[in-house]
């Protein structure tokens, strides 16, 4: 049957949604959907406010930097955060001006931003749809790096969408304690590389990101190894598929334990991925948000580390730690070590259990001296075994 004939608007889903829609009217009349969708909303909407006049009524503020705009200005995200019965409301406004590098974002992508704190707090495991978010109101000045006009460069928008999240989450994280934990990752680390292959010739072109470390919350230690907040339709290339397809060899991918993010509960570690070059030409782009500024800790947790990567050259030179590069031309034998952080730790570090500190020794999450440096406990490099407490430990 012609959808048309329906009177109802389909958006998104692609033709097993739009069959699927059609068959639902086809059966029930279009009224009846049109009336159930409504229905869903409106319960949403309920939902969500019964929920919100659970929540503290208050004003909570932050302001943080962007690492940069690609060419050494520092750029500032402001939110003033306000929670009322009737409304949440995150206002954006002494954020910077747009800028010229492409990491400016649009409000629709802003506000996506916000849901994820948002729901986070409402009930992370609630049925969305479009009536939960009635109570949501953002706003940012347009113009702004936040909220941008044409002609602004784009891009890159996932970084200031995401700076975005967290720039909320760490404003709410201290009345929030149960709902959102300590700094992470942030950034999507996206890869872009492109060239021929050594043997067959063929172009090719990787996109990824880069699994990263999460930061700890009340009771838990943070992931390992993940992608940040709002990435989930992008994956990274496993090593095999890319040795075989790509022109590169991957000499490491392992967990990048640098041992920060320490707390009762511990930053998860980030990782390290090195490409080896094997044909001539190639062309690499990056993208490394937190860069300059590590996962933040919480609840007394100390932060966490951040991100980077180094572009070796075949005659052993290595460039400057970078955080962003575009289109560096790549020959055979340079390689690339990409790292990314460790997350914030959440709580005193000096109330972790000095049975979880050994066990973080002996599997090489942080060293024998930083058990003693951060954490007060002694352990026994040899048999991993807590053999003494230090003062700071009372």
């Amino acid at each position: 049957m012609d959808m048309l004939s329906h009177d109802v608007l389909i958006v998104g889903g692609g033709l097993a949604g739009l069959r699927c829609a059609v068959g639902l009217c086809d059966k029930y009349d279009v009224e009846v959907v049109k009336e159930s969708m409504k229905r869903l909303l409106d319960q949403g909407e309920i939902v969500a406010r019964k929920r919100l006049k659970e929540l503290p009524k208050g004003v909570w503020e932050m302001e943080e930097y962007m690492d940069d705009d690609g060419h050494g200005n520092p750029v500032k995200l402001k939110v003033k955060v306000t929670i009322t019965d009737e409304e949440f409301f995150a206002d954006f406004s002494g954020s910077s001006p747009q800028v010229l590098s492409p990491i400016n974002t649009g409000y629709s992508s802003l506000y996506c931003a916000v849901k994820v704190v948002f729901m986070s707090i409402i009930n992370p495991g609630l049925s969305v749809n479009d009536g939960v978010f009635r109570p949501l109101r953002v706003y940012a000045e347009p113009g702004s790096v936040l909220n941008c006009n044409r002609p602004a460069p784009t891009s890159c928008y996932f970084e200031s969408m995401i700076y975005s999240t967290d720039v909320v989450w760490k404003a709410l994280a201290p009345a929030f304690p149960e709902y959102l934990g300590a700094g992470h990752m942030l950034s999507v680390c996206s890869v872009v590389l492109t060239g021929l292959h050594q043997n067959t010739g063929e172009p090719f072109l990787i996109v990824e990101p880069t699994g990263g470390g999460w930061g700890a919350s009340r009771g838990k230690d943070g992931e390992v190894g993940q992608f940040c907040v709002g990435d989930g339709e992008t994956y990274n290339v496993p090593v095999e598929m890319a040795e075989t397809r790509y022109g590169i060899m991957i000499d490491e991918y392992s967990l990048h334990t640098d041992g920060l993010g320490a707390g009762e509960f511990r930053g998860g570690s980030g990782c390290v991925r090195t490409y080896r070059i094997m044909s001539e030409g190639q062309l690499f782009t990056a993208s490394f948000g937190r860069n300059k500024f590590p996962a933040w800790g919480a609840a007394g947790g100390q932060d966490g580390s951040y991100n980077y990567f180094q572009v070796h050259q075949a005659d052993g030179s290595m460039e400057p730690t970078q955080g962003i590069i575009a289109r560096r031309v790549l020959n055979t034998n340079d390689w690339v070590r990409m790292v990314t952080c460790t997350g914030g730790g959440y709580g005193d570090p000096l109330k972790r259990e000095p049975a979880k500190v050994a066990w973080d020794v002996k599997n090489e999450y942080i060293t024998v001296e930083q058990a003693e440096q951060d954490y007060g406990v002694i352990v026994d490099p040899v048999t991993f075994q807590v053999t003494g407490l230090t003062a700071a430990r009372g």
